[in-house]
């Protein structure tokens, strides 16, 4: 008897092919602004490009991953630039999503991975505890599933990529020029602070914190050291 229900769970794990996979999928359309406009534009991971964007504005099919994945962006006469996209729970950003209000976007399995990381018996037991006993046998296969197409988790939509001048008539445009964007990197990343401390799941909101925090330090600097190299010639391009 317990073989032939643990048999039926299994049958049904696989055909459900993990939940997060059936419900989310594995790619997900990323969109791409940049200031100026008209910069090209990709998305890399272990330094391979994986998707594309010809000229921004525009959007791009991404292959979701647990795995840093950076959007590389380049424009004549400014200084490249870059950002790690953050991920939050695909569950999460299709609940955002108007066209998707009638889904079930309620993913206990996918929850307890995203909370728990590469955690495997914690999920399992997460999940059984939420769903009946049964699900502590099919969870791990479902968990397994989801973890290898990393379906359960979605990236958050990335800022505006704002990038800096390389070349100016004389100092003090430079200056002005890189004392605007900073208040405007100030400004932007106030805001998005505030979106990551209020969406970030409670046991995973001090680290998340603390790498935006590292990460606009090192943005800053990196701003200071554009400033410094930026080229002062007689006739700057537009």
């Amino acid at each position: 008897m317990i073989g032939a229900r643990l048999g039926l769970l299994l049958a049904v794990a696989a055909c459900a092919g993990g939940c997060a996979t059936y419900r989310y999928g594995t790619h997900q359309i990323v969109e791409v602004v940049t200031d100026p406009p008209g910069a090209s534009c990709r998305f890399e991971r272990f330094g391979r490009e994986i998707a594309r964007v010809d000229r921004t504005p525009g959007q791009a099919n991404v292959e979701r991953s647990l795995f840093l994945t950076r959007l590389a962006c380049s424009h004549p006469y400014y200084f490249d630039e870059s950002v790690e996209l953050l991920t939050e729970r695909a569950a999460d950003i299709a609940a955002r999503d108007p066209a998707r209000l009638n889904d079930v976007i309620l993913d206990n399995v996918a929850a307890a991975a995203y909370q728990l990381g590469s955690n495997y018996a914690g999920a399992a037991a997460t999940a059984s505890s939420a769903l009946g006993l049964g699900l502590y046998f099919v969870a791990p296969i479902m968990f397994a599933i989801d973890l290898t197409t990393s379906a359960w988790v979605g990236f958050r939509p990335p800022p505006v990529i704002l990038m800096s001048r390389s070349r100016f008539r004389s100092e003090a445009d430079r200056d002005d020029h890189y004392a605007i964007r900073r208040r405007e990197l100030e400004t932007q990343a106030a805001r998005l602070r505030g979106d990551v401390a209020e969406e970030c799941w409670s046991s995973r909101c001090t680290y998340e914190l603390r790498q935006f925090d590292r990460a606009f330090d090192a943005r800053l600097e990196r701003l200071e050291m554009q400033r410094l190299k930026a080229a002062i010639v007689e006739t700057p391009p537009p």
